[in-house]
């Protein structure tokens, strides 16, 4: 069981590195495409991840329950999706 579970530790220890590396990119203000080109690899990654679980729950690969890091990657997904929008929206002068 622990070599199923260690055989996602590339993907969980790629996505914290790419969340470090956003959360520093926002801290430090850079180009707004930048940040979009960083939005598309999470998007790929998190559909990467997500054809994993399914393969491994329709074939029955991994235990019963699903992987314990599944719910922190959506919640993660979303505050990087959340400060690349804001970051977007702020890139943008108000027209007014």
């Amino acid at each position: 069981m622990k070599e199923i579970y260690y055989k996602f530790a590339p993907l969980r220890i790629t996505w914290l590195i790419m969340l470090v590396v956003i959360v520093f990119l926002d801290i430090v203000s850079f180009d707004a495409k930048f940040l979009l080109l960083i939005c598309f690899f999470n998007i790929i990654m998190l559909v990467f991840a997500g054809l994993v679980y399914a393969a491994n729950r329709i074939v029955n690969v991994v235990v019963k329950n699903p992987a314990p890091w599944w719910g922190w990657q959506l919640l993660l997904s979303s505050i990087v999706l959340y400060l690349i929008i804001s970051r977007l929206l702020d890139s943008y002068p108000a027209n007014y």
